[in-house]
């Protein structure tokens, strides 16, 4: 479980150590409040967080955020928070953990279990955005061509490849549905 406190007070020691940011400050306080808030729902969430002299980015991972957030700010310091850790590592690791799918997708063997999971995954803050014209109030099956398209339009490749393999597990789902 993410020990917020301790995090929180690991993030505010490193920006002070590396005197970064050095402008919009204010972006660790936002980093602050989205781990507070977040906590609430997601205890066990996972997150990189990325330290740059013009600011902070806390990225929470398994849900499909753009990985152009992580190749955005190349060479400075990138931290997986789990738990109580703040880990430093390296940009190739930040790369490789925001490329991680949200869930395994072989994992939901009903076509109900994983409509639900895309529900929710789709609802998450993280997959939201204003160029958007979904009815984002509740995702359905017919409604993944319309966010595969939206994602496609603004580049996140991997959000583009999951729903595809997402798509093709529930064709095999309702195939087997049908024989059964």
């Amino acid at each position: 479980m993410l020990d917020v406190k301790t995090i929180i007070s690991k993030m505010q020691k490193i920006s002070e150590e590396k005197q970064w940011p050095t402008s919009n400050a204010d972006s660790l306080t936002h980093d602050e409040l989205l781990l507070e808030k977040d906590f609430v729902e997601h205890p066990n969430r996972e997150y990189i967080w990325i330290l740059h002299a013009d600011g902070t980015c806390l990225i929470p991972l398994y849900q499909g955020v753009d990985p152009v957030y992580v190749k955005y700010w190349p060479n400075n310091y990138y931290y997986h928070v789990v738990e109580d850790k703040l880990n430093s590592i390296p940009e190739s690791m930040a790369e490789s953990l925001i490329y991680e799918p949200p869930f395994n997708i072989v994992s939901c063997t009903s076509l109900s279990a994983l409509v639900d999971k895309m529900n929710s995954l789709l609802n998450e803050p993280a997959s939201q955005n204003v160029i958007f014209d979904i009815d984002n109030q509740k995702t359905t099956e017919a409604s993944w061509s319309q966010w595969r398209n939206a994602f496609e339009c603004c580049g996140n490749t991997l959000m583009v490849e999951f729903i595809d393999k997402v798509k093709e597990h529930a064709a095999k789902l309702t195939k087997l549905r049908l024989v059964a």
